[in-house]
C-alpha cells in the first residue's frame, strides 16, 4: 500500500511530517513491546467513547472558546473571531479531546507514533487508561504482533469542528486512525 497524493499534500500543508519523524525518533530511543493491533483498536475505540463524552460535555457547558487557527493572538484578539468568519476553527473541546486521545495511546502502547490535527499538546491533568479488551474477533496473524514504531495513530478529535461550532451535530465524528507501515489498517 502506497500513500495517496492527497495524504501527502495534507501532510505537507499541515507540516505534520516532521512532527511525524520527531515522534519517530522519540520512539525508537525507547525499546518497546510488540503491539497486538486488537487491543490497539480496543484502546482507539474506548479512547473515542471517552473524547466524545468530554466533547459533549464542553458543548453542554457552552465553553467552546473557539478560534481560527490561522489567527494565533498576534493581532491581540487571541485568535478568537465570529463564528461566521472562522476559515480553520479550533476549540477547546478539540484541544482537550486529542489531549486526552494521544496521551492514553502513547502511555499504553509506549513506542508508537501518534498524529493530531492541534499538533503536539502538553500531558493532561488525569491520564485516561483506554480499555483494551474491547475488540474480542480475531485479526489476521500479520497483527498480532506489530513494532510499535511502525505504527502512526493519526487524530482528528473533532472532525468538523465548523459544524460542531455551529450545532450541526450530525456530521461531526471523532477520528482516530491506525496505520500500519505506512497503510490505512483500521480506526
Amino acid at each position: 500500500c502506497k500513500p495517496r497524493n492527497l495524504i501527502l499534500s495534507w501532510l505537507q500543508s499541515q507540516q505534520v511530517g516532521a512532527l511525524a519523524q520527531e515522534n519517530t525518533m522519540a520512539s525508537s530511543q525507547t525499546q518497546s513491546r510488540p503491539v497486538q493491533l486488537r487491543k490497539l483498536l480496543s484502546a482507539c475505540i474506548d479512547c473515542s467513547r471517552a473524547a466524545g463524552k468530554l466533547i459533549r460535555s464542553i458543548r453542554e457547558k457552552g465553553a467552546l472558546q473557539a478560534k481560527d487557527k490561522d489567527k494565533g493572538g498576534d493581532d491581540g484578539s487571541n485568535g478568537e473571531v465570529d463564528e461566521k468568519d472562522l476559515k480553520d476553527p479550533v476549540t477547546v473541546a478539540d484541544l482537550e479531546a486529542q489531549r486526552l486521545i494521544e496521551h492514553a495511546l502513547n502511555y499504553a502502547f509506549p513506542g508508537i507514533n501518534t498524529v493530531g490535527e492541534e499538533g503536539t499538546l502538553d500531558k493532561p491533568d488525569v491520564l485516561f487508561s483506554p480499555s483494551i479488551d474491547l475488540v474480542k474477533d480475531t485479526l489476521p496473524s500479520v497483527y498480532d504482533a506489530v513494532p510499535p514504531e511502525d505504527i502512526t495513530i493519526w487524530i482528528d478529535p473533532v472532525d468538523g469542528t465548523k459544524s460542531f461550532i455551529l450545532g450541526k451535530l450530525d456530521v461531526v465524528t471523532c477520528l482516530i486512525g491506525i496505520s500500519v507501515r505506512g497503510c490505512a489498517t483500521a480506526g
